[in-house]
């Protein structure tokens, strides 16, 4: 099951979380603008990206397994040693984006 996060929640954990690793799993974050955010490491294992419209967002080495990018638009988003293992990517946009 998710759990569905406002935006602004979401900035505040990650700009709050100093140098911890991010911890938010399982979150629905469909139909949301991601836009010039650093997850990098973050621990977003089962989310849902459905429908995302996300440019230049970092995610190297977060650990993206389980989730769904279904319908989502990344545009020079790096996802360099993330782990996408078990995700789904029907559909999605990934122009400019290094993996």
């Amino acid at each position: 099951s998710q759990n569905k996060i406002e935006y602004t929640k979401l900035l505040d954990i990650i700009n709050s979380s100093g140098h911890k690793i991010i911890q938010i799993p399982n979150l629905k974050l469909s139909y949301m603008q991601l836009n010039y955010l650093d997850l990098s490491f973050a621990n977003m294992r089962g989310c849902d990206f459905s429908n995302c419209q996300a440019q230049e967002i970092k995610l190297c080495n977060a650990n993206l397994s389980n989730c769904s990018f279904n319908d989502s638009s990344f545009k020079s988003a790096n996802f360099r040693e993330a782990v996408i293992s078990r995700s789904i990517f029907e559909r999605a946009s990934l122009q400019n984006s290094d993996f």
